[in-house]
């Protein structure tokens, strides 16, 4: 009977040493929705009307995503990956600067890919604090409604062309409004998820939480010629530099082999 004992705690021993070890791989698949608080810069050049102007806001965020992914342990505890991510982001901005103010809802539907690195530190048997950082590109497509109001007698907002300038209001619309659908937008962001816990119960099979993260986006969206309200007019190169920090609860499953 005590050898039986003994040979099952040996056993148990050798599972929880197995884990996280160089050479193991797994397939997994992780997935989240996110309540964050932003602090959002955007900075607005435009040679061809002289317009430059960075705004900033904070701005609540909505966010849902899947992720599939592969990743191997190039050294115990140390672990590298690539993940395909798929997402759905909500968001809502308010701004005022001297000449207008400006009201937008977006819903963004992206993918993005790029490598993960994560380290392991044992805080008991089978139990694992997880820091990790991914890098990424991404591929955004965005669906606006965009509302703009003038505040001064007169119309300063230089991404009207030059005769419209400084026109009185009553020949030019002081309200616009504008909307975009499926707009294509490029950029890269980088997570750090500062809160991820594993549990790997048994030899093939590993779950893991992840609580809080800190992130950084930039997104470029490309100016284009428009005409709205009778009016031809150059909308400007837009960079979108978003820095994070919220609790977005995510959970994964990880089948090693």
């Amino acid at each position: 009977m005590k050898k039986r004992i003994v040979s099952l705690l040996l056993c148990a021993v050798s599972i929880g040493a197995y884990a996280q070890q160089k050479g193991d791989m797994f397939l997994g698949l992780h997935g989240g929705v996110g309540l964050t608080s932003s602090n959002v810069s955007y900075e607005i050049k435009d040679k061809k009307n002289l317009y430059d102007e960075t705004l900033k806001d904070s701005n609540p965020n909505v966010d849902f995503f899947i992720a599939p992914g592969f990743h191997y342990f190039f050294a115990n505890n140390l672990r590298i990956g690539l993940d395909f991510t798929f997402g759905i982001t909500k968001e809502h901005l308010e701004y005022a600067v001297e000449t207008t103010s400006f009201t937008s809802d977006t819903k963004s539907k992206y993918w993005s890919v790029g490598p993960v690195f994560a380290g392991y530190v044992k805080l008991a048997e089978k139990f694992y604090y997880v820091p990790e950082l991914d890098l990424n590109y991404i591929r955004m497509k965005v669906d606006e409604n965009a509302v703009y109001m003038y505040k001064k007698q007169y119309v300063s907002y230089t991404i009207l062309p030059e005769e419209y300038r400084n026109e009185p209001l009553d020949n030019i619309s002081n309200v616009g409004a504008y909307k975009t659908d499926g707009k294509p937008v490029n950029g890269f962001s980088s997570t750090l998820r500062l809160l991820q816990f594993e549990f790997r119960p048994t030899e093939r099979l590993g779950f893991s939480m992840s609580l809080i993260d800190f992130s950084f986006t930039h997104i470029f969206r490309k100016g284009e010629d428009a005409h709205a309200y009778g009016i031809d007019y150059h909308i400007p190169n837009v960079k979108n530099n978003n820095l994070q920090i919220g609790v977005n609860p995510a959970v994964g499953i990880y089948i090693y082999f």
